[in-house]
């Protein structure tokens, strides 16, 4: 297993398990993040294509599988948002980005060797987009949408 290839920190290259330390990912074991990476994403990404392709066509279908479509792929958005360390935070009476604080169980970027992004710094037209995707992702999911 230590000479099987994990995600390097730049996520385009591979590098085999045994140059890494495993103390310096977290949480996960190699095959751990081999798992993530091969299962996990991909799944998820699945979701949010998903809602991209229904979306792009005059939709005939039932309503409610496309609402239901797009809050999965809010709730998978916010969740790779999460994973690479973009959160929400509290400032006075404001919300602003800022690092997310994992619980216990979350997996994040750098359990799968990796390195969290400094919301702070990314451009303001970024931020404002990722503030707000979080809020409607929020919204959608702390409501119960009706067809």
């Amino acid at each position: 297993m230590a000479d099987e290839p994990v995600p390097s920190q730049s996520f385009g290259a591979n590098v085999p398990a045994s140059t890494i330390e495993l103390g310096t990912m977290g949480k996960l074991t190699a095959s751990q993040i081999d798992e993530y990476f091969a299962e996990h994403l991909p799944y998820r990404t699945g979701i949010m294509l998903a809602h991209y392709r229904m979306a792009r066509t005059p939709w005939t279908g039932d309503v409610a599988q496309l609402n239901a479509c797009f809050i999965a792929a809010l709730v998978t958005g916010r969740l790779f948002l999460n994973v690479v360390g973009i959160g929400k935070m509290r400032v006075g009476d404001d919300v602003v980005l800022g690092r997310f604080s994992p619980q216990d169980a979350d997996v994040m970027v750098d359990d799968l060797g990796g390195v969290p992004i400094d919301p702070a710094a990314l451009p303001l037209a970024d931020r404002d987009l990722f503030l707000n995707f979080l809020n409607m992702a929020d919204k959608a999911a702390a409501t119960s949408p009706r067809p």
